[in-house]
């Protein structure tokens, strides 16, 4: 698709990227991913999205998997999801999603 991606990236470095200027025909287009378990991290987000467009031109989208995938792919892999350390992976995600 000719995009750049850095996924997981911490809402905190997005204004770092401002000041980036990839070589033009290598990197036309990026795709930054924000993980929601960035929790209080993510109430910065919107403010470094906008500093973020004053350089770049951008558009910002949330991509939401349903319940049953999750719990297929958090059942499927070693680590536990992470809310959900201390209870189940369906509450974990319950909670993520408030």
């Amino acid at each position: 698709m000719g995009f750049y991606c850095v996924d997981n990236l911490p809402v905190e470095l997005m204004r770092s990227l401002r000041s980036c200027t990839p070589p033009a025909k290598q990197f036309r287009r990026a795709a930054l991913l924000v993980d929601a378990r960035e929790g209080v991290q993510l109430e910065k987000l919107r403010r470094c999205f906008k500093h973020l467009k004053k350089d770049h031109p951008s558009r910002s989208f949330s991509i939401e998997a349903n319940e049953d995938a999750l719990l297929r792919r958090y059942s499927e892999t070693p680590p536990p999801h992470p809310p959900g350390k201390n209870y189940s992976c369906a509450r974990g995600l319950s909670h993520e999603r408030a």
